[in-house]
């Protein structure tokens, strides 16, 4: 398990949490790789890693969300380039695509749907 390479008693809490739900955040997932990573790869190719801000495995499915206050181009564009990435990478996997957001925008979201981007208010 990875939380010995987290410092902080409430990140390992969180980490554990995210492990139980089957998420992981990308501010967790960083502070191990950057630990585990840094040893074996020069520092370059760590800053030019991609984070996916949270992905969810259910089964056979991988939900790749992004994290917004607003819908807006610029999830869109992040959803479906790391959507994309993701299965690249990890192929045995369906890859679902959602933004979560506290507001939503009509047009943006008439996009969504036409292109299979779930969204979730929070």
């Amino acid at each position: 398990m990875y939380t010995e390479l987290l410092v902080d008693e409430r990140a390992k809490r969180l980490f554990k949490k995210e492990i139980e739900l089957n998420i992981i955040d990308r501010y967790t997932l960083y502070a191990i790789a950057k630990k585990e990573l840094a040893a074996k790869y020069p520092v370059i190719k760590i800053l030019s890693l991609k984070y996916i801000d949270y992905v969810c495995i259910i089964g056979n499915t991988a939900w790749i969300m992004e994290g917004k206050k607003k819908l807006n181009f610029e999830a869109i564009g992040q959803v479906n380039v790391l959507s994309h990435l993701f299965s690249k990478d990890y192929p045995q996997f369906y890859v679902r695509k959602a933004i979560v957001c506290e507001e939503k925008d009509p047009l943006i979201e008439d996009y969504c749907k036409e292109f299979d981007i779930e969204i979730f208010l929070f």
